[in-house]
């Protein structure tokens, strides 16, 4: 995963290897390449709004600010029968360690029920530019 952070939002390239035997091939190959782009929006209390472009669609969401950072939304340009219209990212940054750890769920929305689809859970090292 590469992940770069700038004032307006956030990108991230992830490549993806499915390695459990059972994968049945519904959320596409075992190999994939996954790309975000999340524009933050002005603040609402705690919260920033989201605009995300993904290789899974448009959305819109919502970003909290603390210790975790989570953001949600829903992806409305999604296919009616696809096995999921929604996502969640929870981020935790240990930069004492140099980690991130982060969670990314993506799960089908109906009636105010979540019917979990996959559950990726990741960690990544923190590289920080050194200025002179």
């Amino acid at each position: 995963m590469v992940q770069r952070f700038h004032e307006a939002g956030w990108e991230s390239v992830k490549e993806i290897y499915r390695r459990h035997p059972d994968y049945d091939g519904r959320a596409g190959d075992r190999d994939q390449t996954l790309y975000f782009r999340a524009k933050t929006g002005p603040a609402e209390g705690n919260s920033r709004t989201l605009n995300v472009q993904s290789s899974w669609g448009q959305g819109r969401g919502n970003r909290r600010r603390g210790p975790e950072q989570c953001c949600r939304g829903i992806l409305p340009g999604h296919q009616q029968f696809a096995p999921f219209n929604a996502f969640r990212i929870t981020q935790k940054f240990s930069y004492d360690e140099g980690r991130l750890r982060e969670t990314v769920e993506i799960f089908k929305k109906k009636g105010g029920q979540e019917n979990p689809f996959m559950k990726m859970e990741e960690e990544a090292d923190i590289f920080v530019p050194l200025k002179k």
